[in-house]
């Protein structure tokens, strides 16, 4: 009886311990869900011995709530000592690690000593120059506690405001000071945007911040943002123009996605290259336009490609990038004399050494001809791009496929949803035809006994985007 009046006291004591802990207010609050990005907004204004600013928590507020709209996990933190300025970053770098972007704001005083910039906390109280590295917070300490290369990250700081402590320092330590901040170097795959351009200061309520949360509201893509800003920011009548260094590795657009409203996705520039000019094809056919009326963006052009091959059983597909544009190679399949495809398993009999495989690879689809039965094979290729087509000599051989092809990408990358498509585009098919005999290689039929257009119509591809485009 004893011993469970004992746990019965013990769990009564620790239930309430738990509730009083739970229920102390934390400056910051660090919230967890299952958004994949993540953010961090900080705005320090009572400063306890420095000038007091107005503007940052209203505008951090308002931002916020516009963060949040993306669908971001949102941490903030207002009103920090040097202790909680600290452990919310070292707490944000850790949160990092388990999402796939993320982005810090930092509203309130800041300034750089001996070129080295430092974010103040609100108990700061520096009586000399040296000890503003005790009291404050170096940016570079931040910038290594969230150094991974794999997150893209971004950083944006509107602190290059006037330095409250500087008038009880010497005459000399007055000297050697430069106003705002210092040009930073930051870390792989990370951005780090200043309300201002270095050694320069900003009014307490410069519309920075402001300006950046509409465009937030707006939604796009963060290089267009930034330049509209900036824009904005010129176009204002003040002196007052951002700096913007490092480089993400990634692009990332807010207000774009369906489950995820913050897309974060590798330039087109990361997508391994299709030989351009393209190596000679066995046929080839030029799309009218008039298929992709209804398009506006490169993207959409894919789209429509991609319904009517999905229609005829193309599901899987592989992406190159070409000047200009981008190159979608199809699966290879097995083809009837006449250029129909063969029915059910028979079609894509060759795919299978590349079923397990999670990219689509030209060289392996290459190389899986030598087990291919006898028989003819095709691969067809659309290219979309203003610039012309011009096929060289080249044969798209096994050797032209070590050299020139790789694993291609499952998708094409939301940059170019951002790429209109003009007059000045087009979009061409070439059609790659192998024919293989027993006990020997698969090799490149040189010119087709059909046309480009036959192949196409043969494998009901483009029947099924006349009917699209009539829609």
């Amino acid at each position: 009886m004893k011993k469970q009046l004992l746990s019965l006291i013990l769990l009564l004591f620790v239930q309430t311990l738990f509730a009083q802990l739970s229920s102390k207010k934390s400056p910051w609050n660090l919230r967890n869900s299952k958004s994949q990005q993540t953010a961090l907004v900080i705005a320090n204004t009572n400063y306890k011995h420095g000038d007091r600013l107005n503007a940052p928590i209203l505008a951090a507020q308002k931002l916020v709530a516009t963060l949040k709209k993306q669908g971001m996990t949102v941490s903030k933190g207002y009103n920090l000592n040097r202790v909680q300025l600290l452990k919310v970053f070292q707490d944000f770098a850790s949160e990092l690690k388990d999402h796939d972007f993320g982005i810090v704001f930092y509203l309130g005083h800041g300034f750089q000593i001996d070129g080295e910039n430092y974010l103040i906390p609100i108990d700061a109280n520096p009586q000399t120059k040296e000890e503003v590295k005790d009291d404050a917070i170096n940016l570079g300490d931040v910038l290594k506690l969230m150094n991974n290369p794999q997150k893209p990250k971004v950083m944006v700081l509107d602190a290059c405001r006037n330095n409250p402590f500087e008038k009880n320092w010497t005459s000399a330590e007055r000297s050697t000071l430069k106003d705002g901040f210092n040009a930073v170097q930051g870390p792989s795959n990370t951005e780090i945007l200043f309300s201002t351009q270095k050694n320069s200061k900003v009014r307490d309520d410069n519309p920075y911040i402001s300006y950046f949360t509409e465009e937030l509201n707006k939604r796009g893509c963060l290089k267009d943002m930034v330049r509209n800003i900036n824009r904005r920011m010129l176009q204002s009548g003040s002196q007052q123009i951002p700096a913007r260094y490092g480089l993400l590795l990634e692009n990332v657009c807010f207000g774009r996605g369906s489950n995820s409203n913050v897309i974060v996705t590798k330039p087109s520039s990361f997508m391994p290259a299709f030989p351009f000019p393209p190596p000679d094809a066995s046929a080839y056919h030029s799309l009218p336009n008039e298929y992709f009326r209804d398009s506006i963006s490169l993207y959409d052009v894919n789209t429509q490609l991609l319904a009517a091959l999905e229609a005829c059983y193309y599901y899987e597909n592989s992406y190159y990038q070409i000047p200009k544009g981008f190159a979608m190679v199809t699966r290879i399949e097995r083809i009837k004399e006449d250029g129909t495809p063969y029915p059910g398993p028979e079609r894509w009999e060759v795919n299978e050494l590349t079923q397990s495989k999670r990219r689509f690879s030209f060289l392996t689809y290459f190389q899986s001809l030598f087990k291919a039965k006898i028989g003819t094979y095709r691969i067809i290729v659309f290219l979309v791009t203003s610039e012309g087509i011009h096929e060289t000599k080249d044969k798209m051989s096994m050797v032209a496929a070590k050299n020139y092809l790789s694993g291609g990408w499952k998708t094409l990358p939301n940059e170019f949803k951002e790429m209109e498509f003009t007059d000045d585009y087009h979009c061409a098919a070439l059609i790659y035809e192998f024919v293989k005999h027993e006990h020997e290689e698969a090799i490149l039929v040189t010119e087709s006994k059909h046309l480009g257009k036959t192949h196409l119509e043969k494998s009901n591809f483009l029947k099924n985007l006349a009917y699209l485009s009539d829609k």
